[in-house]
């Protein structure tokens, strides 16, 4: 209270230490089941292959197949991660090229 009016609380959110730590130990663990997932010829590995679409969509099925009755709840958790992920890459991307840009700037 600098002058009789009262501040908002700051919106920042501040991550600890540890919780940025267990972010990215669940981050590492997801992109080793993946690339485990593609280089042991997984469900990756055929539906990003060059096969034909009725091929992929074999696969797929077989592998909900094999969740037995968690099947709808495994095509849920998958269709939201594909949901969150997705707008992620355009993000990064942005910034990335909005990064790229601020360097130029400062170098030349």
């Amino acid at each position: 209270m600098s002058n009789g009016k009262q501040e908002a609380p700051g919106w920042e959110i501040r991550i600890r230490p540890v919780a940025r730590s267990l972010i990215g130990l669940a981050i590492a663990t997801l992109l080793a089941l993946a690339a485990r997932s593609y280089i042991g010829g997984g469900i990756l590995c055929t539906v990003l292959g060059t096969g034909a679409a009725e091929e992929k969509l074999a696969a797929l099925r077989a592998f909900f197949d094999g969740w037995g009755v968690a099947a709808p709840l495994a095509l849920f958790v998958f269709v939201v991660l594909e949901v969150v992920i997705s707008p992620l890459r355009g993000a990064l991307r942005v910034f990335c090229w909005d990064w790229l840009l601020f360097v130029r700037r400062v170098v030349t």
